[in-house]
């Protein structure tokens, strides 16, 4: 937060709210999310925490019935790497013999690498980093990864979106995990039932997850302050459970 002061991140994430919802059809929406300090304190303090929150318990609840917990997580648009190290310490708390996972994370802000590494830190974690955009710079994959795309599908322009797709159904040829978050609103991501239908295939199902919780006093205050309300979390969610059911079709 320092030097900032609560005017100014409340400022930040009015200005987040508002390029996300209102500016979406300039270029660079990533890009311009983080210019200005108070727009990275918005994603640091408030944006990703919240995400952070929404993700937990939908992993933990899918890892209740997992045959093969993920050994790396692939933190694809990671953003302040809230949602990849949701995944694991969720991990951690329900196999706590195994040996922590692996972590890569991409995006194309050099800001969000590095809070992405005080994140994963914080949580006894050492993540790789790499500055690199979607889809050109998709990983190679592995059996047992867990693809991670929290929020980022939405930024991207409607042929990165085909090309990334067509990288994902290729990818699970083997079986994968992916997670794979995005905002209720079908509006922000209208090319969701087309990718929930190309991955089905694979076992990929599409899910809304809603929950209700209490907010931590920092997220209420500049909620109230915001006239925002997050005492209702949710999002919409495309998972698999990591096993090979059916071949995808990696060609439109």
């Amino acid at each position: 937060m320092p030097p900032l002061q609560f005017p100014e991140i409340r400022r930040g994430v009015h200005a987040v709210s508002s390029l996300y919802v209102q500016g979406r059809k300039k270029k660079n929406l990533s890009g311009r999310a983080v210019m200005g300090e108070g727009k990275k304190a918005a994603f640091a303090t408030y944006y990703g925490p919240l995400h952070f929150l929404t993700v937990y318990p939908v992993v933990a609840d899918w890892l209740k019935n997992c045959p093969n917990p993920p050994e790396r997580i692939l933190d694809l648009g990671c953003g302040t790497g809230a949602c990849g190290a949701a995944i694991a310490l969720a991990l951690q708390h329900t196999f706590p013999d195994l040996a922590p996972p692996e972590v890569s994370c991409l995006d194309q802000s050099p800001w969000a690498l590095g809070e992405a590494k005080k994140t994963y830190r914080a949580f006894g974690l050492e993540a790789k980093t790499k500055k690199g955009t979607l889809p050109r710079d998709f990983p190679r994959t592995r059996k047992a990864d867990c693809i991670v795309l929290g929020w980022a599908v939405n930024e991207l322009s409607r042929e990165s979106n085909t090309v990334l797709l067509s990288k994902l159904a290729s990818a699970l040829q083997e079986p994968l995990t992916i997670f794979i978050f995005e905002p209720l609103s079908s509006k922000l991501s209208p090319w969701w039932d087309s990718w929930a239908s190309r991955l089905s295939p694979a076992g990929v199902i599409s899910k809304i997850f809603k929950t209700e919780q209490e907010r931590p006093k920092w997220i209420e205050k500049l909620d109230h302050a915001s006239g925002l309300d997050h005492r209702i979390l949710g999002a919409r969610v495309l998972h698999s459970a990591g096993q090979k059911v059916e071949a995808v079709a990696t060609k439109e």
